[in-house]
């Protein structure tokens, strides 16, 4: 696409220019070139298109998301690799876990220049990019949580002849990068799977919607290689842990309540505006939180009228 700048605006403000007037009477990727109308799924053109603030919103958050994990990671990894009373195995664990989590923190500025946009910059190769930082810093952080836990583990259960010396860390590092590698790599060059927009289409992850066995099958392996494994060794190897009472201080046992107000935050937003009467509901008295939602009995009405209409017998003249 070539942009034509002579109206006074320069290559920054461009985005912003794009997207000046409010989207209406849109389909999600409406404004996704033909050539390249075939990245995005047929479940996601049942859907309106976006507002723009929308967009906005979420490229808010996410630049506070990032200011936020550049931050502590970047202090987590300046502080345990320039501090040599900090140099330990164990401690290179938490390391890479920051490694892995500033990873995902490079998708941040492709989303919000996306969003400005209202869609995918680069598209098939903007979003191999996305998603594939997405699925190395997903799925290996996830084994790198287990592989502390495994630490923690064998340094409580072992505390003399148990702990990890640097070399068997170094190996156990190269192993979660390795583990993160199978369900990036094949996506992301066709072998099996490949890496789709989703949601508002400005985000990329692997394709779950493609009706046919071999996407099932690649949905199910991923899930349990990417989640069930991880959670199930942690599981294991912190339920090895119950009988260490001196772990429980007052700030690890308080640790558990607060996730469990930060749930009851949540979970209006994830059960409640699933609902759609909820949500036309919402529509009429918070008109601001821009939902579009049609009134339920209006759709059924309409439904049982045309269902009506096409199953009547002709007329006779």
């Amino acid at each position: 696409m070539a942009f034509n700048f002579t109206d006074g605006i320069g290559p920054m403000a461009y985005p912003l220019k794009m997207v000046s007037k409010e989207v209406l009477d849109h389909m999600l990727g409406w404004n996704i070139p033909e050539e390249h109308q075939d990245l995005v799924h047929e479940h996601w053109r049942n859907f309106p298109a976006v507002s723009k603030y929308w967009h906005y919103c979420l490229a808010l958050i996410y630049t506070m998301l990032m200011v936020t994990s550049l931050t502590g990671n970047g202090i987590v990894i300046w502080i345990f690799s320039t501090s040599k009373s900090l140099r330990s195995a164990s401690n290179m664990f938490v390391i890479n876990l920051a490694v892995f989590d500033l990873m995902m923190m490079l998708e941040m500025p492709l989303l919000i220049l996306n969003s400005f946009y209202q869609r995918l910059v680069g598209y098939q190769l903007g979003c191999d990019v996305y998603a594939i930082l997405g699925s190395l810093s997903g799925i290996g952080g996830a084994i790198t949580n287990a592989v502390i836990a495994f630490d923690r583990y064998k340094t409580i259960s072992c505390p003399l002849d148990g702990r990890i010396n640097r070399v068997q860390a170094g190996l156990l590092i190269a192993f979660t990068w390795f583990w993160a590698l199978p369900f990036t790599v094949l996506p992301a060059l066709k072998i099996w799977g490949r890496f789709v927009p989703e949601g508002f289409l400005t985000t990329c992850s692997f394709d779950y919607f493609t009706d046919d066995q071999d996407t099932k099958v690649f949905v199910a392996c991923i899930f349990v290689w990417s989640y069930a494994i991880p959670m199930s060794l942690i599981c294991y190897f912190y339920s090895q842990l119950f009988s260490a009472r001196s772990l429980l201080t007052p700030i690890a046992t308080m640790v558990p309540a607060v996730c469990c107000k930060v749930v009851s935050c949540i979970d209006p937003w994830v059960y409640a505006i699933n609902h759609p009467r909820y949500r036309a509901e919402l529509q009429k008295r918070v008109p601001w939180l821009g939902v579009r939602e049609q009134d339920p009995d209006t759709v059924s009405t309409t439904t049982s009228v045309a269902t009506a209409q096409s199953t009547a017998p002709p007329v006779e003249a």
